[in-house]
């Protein structure tokens, strides 16, 4: 048997899973260049001089509360160094534990736990700065519509800072383009009503833009975030294991294209030729819930050509360490209840008679079957392999993409 190595149980683990397959199987693992990660004095002199904005200082001048926005434990980007970066530049401007407060932007995500916000924020911030964790259902403010319509739903208590900080993480997303930017903002410390508007496009497929720079929902995003004030973000692109091989820092538009062209770059993976009987997309560094782990099939959903050949097989691999999750806005009875095969590019799959496994020890049938009545659950990789053997014989070619969640094919932007 073959052993290929995958990554694994982002923020639990952070370590490679070995997997076995098929000596006679003609495999090819894409994975994108591995980089050095950036030192702390690195980081902070790039924030230190910003992108398309004055440095800290001059922005924070006259300014009398700080708003620190972060995202939550769903997302990968250790945040903990940029956030102590962040301090020290405020903090030599005056600004105290009494004027500074952080929000996690969760979006309709679960509550953080204690242990969330120390690996998010770190154990000083966790001991003496004021942690709001935002709810889509409560303590909201209504700040009108965009252009495009999206009722804006805020944070109240964000209102009271009148100088607003996003920290986070740039990824390819299948709505926005990427995360990052104004992303913190709108969906992430926005009302259930918001976020039903920006996801609903997006979970049917229609707006759905992975490795674009910019499409309609990224443009809504960043029009909502500049009404409600963001001044300035710090994101992070990230490495093989979720270190910080890359920042951006300043406006939140200007940043994060800046962002946006690193990671077209970091993330790209060299050309693929033909296609294969079998695919194994690997959901990490976004697989701590199952209701993330159809991520791993952003980096096919971003290509314009066929992977995987008709009446093939895709495998999914998700530690989802946290078991199934939880989403607000997405399961059995919620509002945008969608299965897994109602969305489009799952759709076509089913319709070309690819099957589609899921290898995730963690939970059960019976959440499985909460998000699609057709995906095939193991608990065991020999049992799965055991079956691909059965149906694709000794002689099937295999793509393996150890990165599948943040993958981006050859860099092509595909509108």
């Amino acid at each position: 048997m073959k052993r290929i190595k995958i990554p694994w149980g982002a923020w639990y683990q952070d370590q490679d899973l070995e997997l076995t397959i098929p000596e006679s199987w003609e495999t090819e693992v894409f994975d994108f260049k591995k980089r050095p990660a950036l030192s702390e004095a690195e980081m902070k002199a790039i924030i230190q001089n910003p992108t398309g904005a004055p440095p800290l200082a001059e922005l924070t001048r006259g300014k009398n509360k700080a708003a620190i926005i972060v995202d939550d434990i769903s997302r990968p980007a250790k945040t903990a160094p940029l956030i102590r970066i962040v301090l020290q530049e405020l903090t030599k401007e005056g600004y105290t534990a009494e004027n500074i407060a952080f929000f996690i932007a969760s979006g309709a995500h679960r509550r953080p736990t204690r242990f969330d916000l120390e690996k998010k924020l770190g154990r000083e911030i966790l001991d003496n700065y004021r942690i709001i964790c935002h709810d889509i259902y409560d303590g909201l403010t209504y700040f009108g519509k965009s252009s495009r319509g999206t009722p804006i739903h805020i944070n109240a208590e964000l209102l009271n800072y009148d100088f607003k900080i996003g920290i986070g993480g740039i990824i390819p997303h299948a709505g926005a383009g990427f995360s990052g930017g104004g992303k913190i903002i709108m969906p992430g410390i926005c009302g259930i009503d918001s976020l039903e508007a920006n996801h609903r496009l997006v979970m049917q497929g229609i707006t759905s833009s992975i490795n674009s720079q910019c499409n309609e929902n990224r443009l809504d995003i960043e029009e909502v975030a500049e009404k409600v004030g963001l001044n300035f973000i710090v994101n992070a692109v990230i490495g093989h294991y979720r270190e910080t091989v890359g920042v951006v820092a300043g406006h939140p538009v200007a940043a994060h294209r800046e962002g946006t062209r690193m990671a077209l770059e970091y993330y790209s993976i060299p050309p693929l030729s033909g296609m294969a009987q079998i695919g194994i997309f690997n959901a990490y560094p976004k697989d701590t819930e199952l209701v993330h782990a159809g991520n791993a099939l952003n980096v096919m959903i971003a290509m314009s050509e066929e992977l995987v050949l008709p009446g093939g097989s895709i495998v999914i691999t998700a530690a989802c360490t946290e078991g199934a999750g939880y989403h607000g806005l997405v399961g059995v009875n919620r509002r945008l209840s969608f299965r897994m095969e109602d969305k489009a590019h799952f759709k076509k799959l089913f319709q070309k008679g690819v099957e589609i496994y899921l290898y995730c020890p963690n939970v059960n049938r019976y959440d499985v079957e909460s998000f699609s009545g057709k995906i095939v659950h193991y608990r065991h990789w020999d049992l799965l392999m055991n079956k691909l053997a059965e149906k694709h014989g000794s002689s099937s070619r295999v793509f393996v993409f150890p990165h599948g969640s943040i993958q981006i094919p050859n860099g092509r932007r595909v509108q």
